[in-house]
This record gives structure tokens, C-alpha cells and sequence, in this order.
């Protein structure tokens, strides 16, 4: 595990955000107060694949095949994965291996720490973020500071009871010089109005460069959300239904998938995250909801052209695929028992529906599927990763059983 350290700003008029933050969780959530004093006296401790699933988030796209089928998804993963290890080293804390990074690759870190850092706070995991586009009308970059500055990669997401909004930036090298990226946070806060129980926060993540051997830290800056049209709850549930239906769509394709996918198909409001309708109560089933009949069958079309693996944790289904090295699989699937939760368990459930993450490792026989009916059983040894959304993903190695 990696650790990152945790401050808040202090700006040159003695202002200080961890006050200001403090605050407004305290107000407005004081359930997640003592989250902020264990983040301050503990730090943050990312994972590997915590830091860089939200580089696979960040890019995932429903509408390009490439980023949304298992074939896609398999490659980007792999080569993803492969491409970050050349830049960041992921150890006792998170590092840059060489200076003069390209601008995405600091935007990544910012991303993947903010996100890592909101999730502690705030009990969120990644099902629960929808990425923010700019809204029609707005003033571009560049315009009068304060004048509805956007930022560079927003991220909303709904405990269920209110919104959390975090502005992500990165910075190469402990050093690094972040007064115009504190700027451009803070412009936001006198530009737009807050919601009432909204809590919304800036993070800005310095990376240091190898070598280096201090931990790398996350900056917090407390702005203001804009006010938002839209319930926590239908918030949440839209982004969990959307996230599970475009995460299973890469495994089958089920009648049910495309049920949730028609919830949405008529809620575009101008480039905006769409949300499902608001006529709902949390006691209802969600196959009520969706409008699929609670029979055991949900899981039928996943099974086919899915391997089915045991593991003291429970069964576990996904697909595996041979890379490009001819002797490494990836595995990419989910825990059998969301199924429950979309068949048999209500909307209530799902909101708060979170797997205790766990590293699972396997050695034995799983199915690779080869067209449309072909079939082979192979032996593989690794290390599959359980995460907080069900999700379970990792690189195997062919072994001889």
C-alpha cells in the first residue's frame, strides 16, 4: 500500500481550509467529522489498483466499443496498467519515476488520489461518481477569474442524502509551484452558489519525483458547489444503475442490462448527466423497478461465454482472455451475489451496496471461450482483486496445474 499524506491549505491571508472544511462537513454531515482527523493523523493508503482503476474510470466510455466491450476493456486494462507502471511507482507512496511528465499523466494523479481520498471521507466507492461536462453556456477558460471558472476534471457523486463535488488536480514534484491551481479551484466558490446540504471540496495531489523519497500529499481547498436539479437519491441510484449496466453490458447481454439502459434513453438534458425517473420509493425491488421478474434467471445470460470460479469468498463469474505476451490472461467479471441485489434486494440496498475489498489469490482452471462456441480449459495461477463495487479483475500466468 502506498501512503499519501493529508493537509489543508493555509492561503497567504491566514485562511484556513481545514477550519472551513471542517465546518461544513460538521454542519451539514457530521457523521463523517472524525473520517478528517484519522486522514490528518494516518494519511491515505491507496493500493495499486485503487490508484489506477481511476485512470480505467476516467476513460471508459459506453459509446466506443473499444472502451466498453470485454475485448476493448481486457486491452486497456492490460496495456494500461502496463503503460502507468513505466510512469508512477506505486510503494510506500506514489512517485513519479523520471520529471517532465506530460499534462495527462499529472492529471491521472490527481484524479486517482482525489477520488482515493473522497471514497475514505465519504464511504463512496468509484459506482458512485458521474464526471461533470462542462455546461453549455459557460464562460471558457481564460475568461475573468471568478466568472464561472471551470476546472479541469469534476466529480459528483451522492451519499444518498446529499452531494459530494471534488475538483481534481495533480502536480509533479513536492516543490511544485500549485498557487494558480488553488486559483483556479477557489474561483468557483465566488462564481456560483452552494447547495444547502451539498459538501464540496478541492484536492490537488503532489507527486514527488524519483528520487525523492518523501510520501506524496494531497492538498484539500474548500470551495462551494453549484445548486443542482436534482435529488441525492435519484443521484445515486442513476449513477449505480448506469455504472452496473455499462459494467456487466462488457460480460452478456441481458434482457435486464438493456431494461436499465432504457431507463435512461430519454432523460438527455443538454449534455448533463441523465438521471433514471424520480418516481420511486427505496422500499420497492429493484426488479420492480427495472420491470424483470425475480426468477433465479438474471444470472443466465452471464454464464454463457463466462467462466464460473469457487473461492472461499463465494463464486465469482467473469471472462478471461489471452494479452499479447501469448503466457498472461486477464480476468475481468463481478461476485456472484449482485445478482441478489438486482433481483431480490430493494433500491435501499443498492444505494448502500459496498464489498469489503479483498486480494484473492488463485491457482486452478478457468474457461476461455474461443468464438462463438469453442471452448478450453486452462490452469492459472495469480492474484485477483475484489473491489468495494464487486468488481473482480487481475493478470494471471498460464501454469501447468
Amino acid at each position: 500500500m502506498a501512503l499519501v499524506d493529508f493537509e489543508f491549505h493555509i492561503d497567504s491571508t491566514g485562511t484556513d481550509h481545514k477550519k472551513l472544511f471542517s465546518e461544513q462537513v460538521k454542519n451539514k454531515c457530521s457523521q463523517y467529522a472524525n473520517n478528517i482527523d484519522d486522514c490528518l493523523k494516518s494519511g491515505i493508503a491507496i493500493s495499486e489498483d485503487e490508484f489506477y482503476i481511476y485512470a480505467l474510470f476516467e476513460d471508459f466510455n459506453a459509446n466506443n466499443p473499444f472502451y466498453s466491450s470485454f475485448k476493448g476493456f481486457k486491452q486497456i486494462a492490460t496495456d494500461r496498467k502496463n503503460e502507468l507502471g513505466k510512469i508512477y511507482r506505486i510503494e510506500k507512496t506514489i512517485s513519479f519515476r523520471y520529471s517532465g511528465n506530460p499534462k495527462i499523466f499529472i492529471t491521472y494523479a490527481g484524479c486517482g488520489v482525489a477520488l482515493n481520498v473522497s471514497n475514505r471521507l465519504f464511504n463512496l466507492t468509484q459506482a458512485d461518481y458521474i464526471r461533470i461536462p462542462e455546461k453549455p453556456g459557460r464562460p471558457q477558460k481564460g475568461t475573468v477569474a471568478g466568472k464561472n471558472k471551470t476546472l479541469d476534471f469534476e466529480y459528483l457523486a451522492s451519499d444518498g442524502h446529499r452531494f459530494i463535488q471534488v475538483e481534481c488536480k495533480g502536480a509533479e514534484g513536492l516543490n511544485a509551484n500549485i498557487d494558480s491551481k488553488i486559483k483556479d479551484i477557489l474561483a468557483k466558490k465566488s462564481a456560483q452558489p452552494s447547495g444547502a446540504r451539498d459538501v464540496s471540496f478541492g484536492v490537488i495531489a503532489s507527486v514527488p519525483v524519483d528520487p525523492d523519497g518523501n510520501n506524496a500529499k494531497c492538498i484539500f481547498v474548500d470551495p462551494e458547489i453549484a445548486d443542482l436539479n436534482v435529488d441525492p437519491v435519484q443521484f445515486r441510484l442513476s449513477a449505480r444503475l448506469r455504472y452496473y449496466g455499462n459494467r456487466l453490458a462488457t460480460l452478456g447481454n441481458s434482457q435486464w442490462v438493456k431494461k436499465i439502459k432504457q431507463l435512461f434513453r430519454d432523460s438527455n438534458e443538454g449534455g448533463y448527466t441523465t438521471y433514471v425517473n424520480s418516481d420511486f420509493s427505496q422500499n420497492q425491488t429493484l426488479s420492480e423497478f427495472i420491470g424483470i421478474q425475480a426468477q433465479r434467471k438474471l444470472t443466465n445470460g452471464y454464464y454463457f461465454k463466462c467462466t464460473v470460479i469457487e473461492t472461499n469468498s463465494g463464486r465469482i463469474f467473469g471472462r478471461v482472455q489471452q494479452t499479447y505476451d501469448q503466457t498472461t490472461y486477464y480476468f475481468y467479471g463481478f461476485i456472484e451475489n449482485i445478482f441478489d441485489e438486482f433481483e431480490f434486494k430493494t433500491i435501499a440496498s443498492l444505494l448502500e451496496y459496498k464489498v469489503k475489498q479483498q486480494v484473492i489469490e488463485w491457482n486452478g482452471t478457468m474457461r476461455i471461450w474461443d468464438g462463438y462456441l469453442d471452448k478450453n480449459d486452462i490452469n492459472l495461477i495469480g492474484t485477483l482483486t475484489v473491489t468495494e463495487t464487486g468488481e473482480v479483475s487481475g493478470l494471471l500466468k498460464a501454469s501447468q496445474g
